[in-house]
């Protein structure tokens, strides 16, 4: 659980960083453990970042492998 919750913190604080670039498209970035946070015997968080256009703070960035990414069209 410690690696996943480490990994989840370096990856808000780079989206954090790199969203600094970009003044006119204001988000929050903050992140929660998944729920439920164990499932397949692996542990799972979630970064959630709210705003007008995540997905141009998100082209920018090159996730690992065992990330996966789940829009949610509201």
């Amino acid at each position: 659980l410690k690696i996943v919750q480490d990994e989840s913190q370096t990856l808000a604080k780079q989206l954090k960083t790199m969203q600094k670039d970009q003044p006119n498209h204001p988000l929050n970035i903050f992140r929660a453990p998944s729920n439920p946070i164990k499932k397949f015997n692996k542990y799972r968080y979630q970064i959630l970042i709210k705003g007008l256009d995540p997905a141009a703070l998100l082209r920018k960035i090159n996730l690992p492998l065992f990330w996966k990414i789940d829009v949610d069209p509201i």
